[in-house]
């Protein structure tokens, strides 16, 4: 599993936003994601914001496209 986060400027400062690969075999929903950090991170640790998609994006070399990501944080966000 690979826990990429992407991290996007708002008037505060920066935020960390969650992707999580959606498993065939296992549903989950983005609070149920929150609601597990919270019981094992501190509260200056985890994501407050979770977005499920069914692939990362990558590029050739197989590497994540963390802008892509940030973008569609940014989408989302308005």
């Amino acid at each position: 599993m690979q826990p990429p986060a992407a991290a996007f400027f708002n008037r505060l400062g920066e935020e960390v936003v969650a992707f999580v690969v959606r498993s065939p075999s296992f549903d989950v929903a983005p609070e149920q994601v929150i609601a597990h950090l919270q019981e094992q991170l501190a509260p200056y640790k985890y994501s407050r914001e979770v977005h499920l998609v069914a692939e990362l994006p990558r590029g050739p070399t197989g590497k994540i496209h963390k802008e892509r990501l940030v973008m569609k944080a940014l989408d989302a966000a308005w």
